[in-house]
């Protein structure tokens, strides 16, 4: 039997809850080593190359709890640790630029969680879903400065706009609905339909053959979007390092 060395003469720097009812403890030993003990599985995990850490985010993902570690490394002020928990199955990602914290966002079906980071004047976005992790570039989204410091907020949230920067609100993106088509429309110099006489709606009606029926097709063949479609993303794959608690 192991003696706990560090939780006897160590310090712990937070608890948080997982959605088993467990709990998991960040603590740091005193020769400066920091880690995450998992109480349910009397498991350590170590953080490597770690000067400071917290805890900045705990969310449930799909089946998974997911917490995010925000860590520094030397010469390295913003890292990630990202760990994906389901009882004693865990999956660990480290991400992020050193530079900024990105800005976290939990899509509305609760199925992936994006981590947004500054890129010059694009996004690079790292998603995570179905236990997988990817990294993509996008254009910056309307509404979004990627020259604000800090970019995030110690949530991981975009930081409340400057007085007068209502642009900016939240910094967040809320796609506009879609729109109608107008590419039929005619311009400014040619006429349009409205503009037709009545002699001439008619005589166009007189010489229009009358419409086929439209062919019908049987039910049971028709095509029809799947009631729960699967969350897809694409970008380039970042591999997990797994650890088992058990």
């Amino acid at each position: 039997m192991t003696v706990d060395t560090v939780g006897l003469f160590g310090t712990e720097m937070s608890r948080f809850s997982l959605p088993d009812g467990s709990s998991g403890v960040l603590r740091r030993a005193p020769n400066g080593e920091l880690s995450i003990k998992f109480d349910r599985y009397m498991r350590v995990v170590p953080l490597q190359n770690v000067t400071s850490a917290r805890i900045a985010r705990v969310e449930t993902v799909g089946q998974r709890a997911v917490v995010v570690v925000e860590i520094a490394e030397r010469n390295c002020a913003y890292k990630y640790e990202v760990l994906s928990i389901e009882g004693g199955d865990v999956l660990d990602w480290r991400i992020g630029n050193c530079m900024d914290r990105p800005r976290v966002q939990k899509s509305l079906d609760g199925r992936a969680l994006t981590f947004d980071f500054p890129l010059y004047n694009q996004i690079s976005r790292v998603t995570y879903a179905d236990k997988r992790m990817l990294s993509a570039t996008l254009p910056v989204p309307p509404g979004v400065d990627v020259r604000v410091k800090p970019f995030a907020d110690e949530s991981l949230q975009a930081p409340p706009p400057m007085a007068g920067d209502g642009a900016a609100i939240g910094g967040r993106y809320i796609p506009l609905p879609p729109q109608r088509d107008d590419s039929t429309r005619t311009g400014k110099g040619g006429s349009s339909p409205e503009a037709s006489s009545e002699s001439e709606r008619k005589s166009r009606r007189k010489a229009a053959p009358a419409p086929r029926p439209a062919p019908t097709t049987p039910k049971s063949s028709a095509a029809l979007p799947p009631a729960s479609p699967a969350w897809t993303f694409s970008g380039e794959e970042i591999k997990p390092t797994p650890i088992d608690l058990r």
